[in-house]
């Protein structure tokens, strides 16, 4: 089917789909219902395989869009640490887990 469904409808819906067609460079089934597990698991595995090619030496293959995950992992107990290999955004020297900073209180940077 093309679009979405009657309840993700109208200019809402519409303005969701441009979104979405442009951060995930494609249109797939899973994005119809927007609350569901398979569409959450559809754009996390767009992400993965984008950030996999994102990093890799050699991009064998165009990424699907420009959607990529964060590269962190978050723990059982809630830790977030930044992926193994990846404590900096590649090609930088910006920490993935941020920083403190001196102009902005705490709770907008932790």
């Amino acid at each position: 089917s093309s679009g979405i469904n009657a309840e993700y409808g109208g200019d809402v819906g519409a303005f969701r789909k441009s979104l979405w067609l442009e951060h995930l460079g494609e249109w797939c089934e899973e994005y119809e219902n927007p609350g569901s597990i398979e569409c959450m698991r559809k754009v996390n595995e767009v992400a993965r395989a984008n950030w996999e090619k994102y990093v890799a030496d050699e991009m064998d293959e165009p990424m699907v869009g420009h959607l990529v995950s964060y590269p962190i992992t978050v723990e059982q107990d809630g830790t977030v640490r930044p992926l193994e290999g990846f404590e900096n955004f590649p090609d930088t020297e910006a920490a993935v887990l941020g920083g403190k900073s001196a102009m902005l209180v705490e709770k907008l940077t932790t």
